[in-house]
């Protein structure tokens, strides 16, 4: 703390910069197939992971659709992905995706 009140220590500065992007911002903006570059996994459970594509509800990309456990696939909490829509439910606030090319790739920025 008393590095902070000093000012000698800035608890930012080993966090990520902001993702500022111009995709959708709303599930109603989405459409079936539209590809999503760059998409965070904001958890893993051992049904799949969600994605966080930058609405207002995490999308679900099931283990099914990448063939191995979520645990031992390269998926990681704060990995960046790429994503295809594959279903969207309005009424329940769900979407689902898929990788996009049909395998996961981690974007290194």
């Amino acid at each position: 703390v008393r590095q902070l009140l000093m000012g000698s220590w800035d608890p930012r500065e080993n966090k990520p910069g902001v993702n500022l992007r111009s995709g959708p911002l709303y599930m109603k903006d989405l459409q079936i197939g539209k590809i999503i570059n760059g998409a965070t996994v904001a958890n893993v459970t051992d049904f799949g992971a969600f994605i966080d594509i930058g609405v207002e509800t995490d999308a679900l990309l099931h283990r099914s659709s990448f063939g191995t456990t979520p645990e031992s696939s390269s998926l990681m909490v704060g990995a960046r992905i790429s994503v295809q829509i594959k279903s969207i439910d309005m009424e329940r606030l769900r979407i689902g995706v898929v990788p996009h090319l049909h395998d996961i790739i981690v974007i290194d920025d």
